[in-house]
């Protein structure tokens, strides 16, 4: 078994009914040393990124409202900002990806194509 794989089995180890288990991370930090301990804790970390969804509205999130993502996303660990800047509307990050339906977007993209639009016709 390569180091990699030896590592993402110890990490799918660190899980018990899809919760982190502090007990079995102890125990797998113990007997690691070294680069295997810095890429175990590395991959646990990626791992637990890609867990969490961070949402972004203008107001604070209504208690239906977060009811509602929670069945969207029943898997991850939903966090909850206010953002007054956005004006209205949503943001959803997930990792590398970023869901914009705010309103402060709109009106930038309506900004930036006024902007490049040829309006002498």
């Amino acid at each position: 078994m390569t180091k990699n794989k030896k590592i993402i089995r110890l990490v799918e180890y660190s899980y018990t009914k899809g919760k982190l288990d502090p007990e079995k991370i102890a125990i797998i930090s113990k007997k690691l040393v070294g680069k295997e301990l810095v890429a175990y804790v590395d991959v646990l970390q990626k791992k637990r990124e890609e867990e969490k969804v961070y949402i972004t509205t203008a107001i604070d999130a209504p208690q239906s409202f977060q009811a509602s993502m929670k069945k969207l996303f029943p898997q991850k660990d939903i966090f909850f900002t206010k953002d007054a800047t956005i004006l209205g509307g949503i943001i959803v990050k997930m990792l590398d990806f970023v869901y914009d339906a705010s309103l402060r977007k709109y009106v930038y993209d309506i900004k930036k194509a006024y902007k490049t639009a040829d309006i002498t016709n």
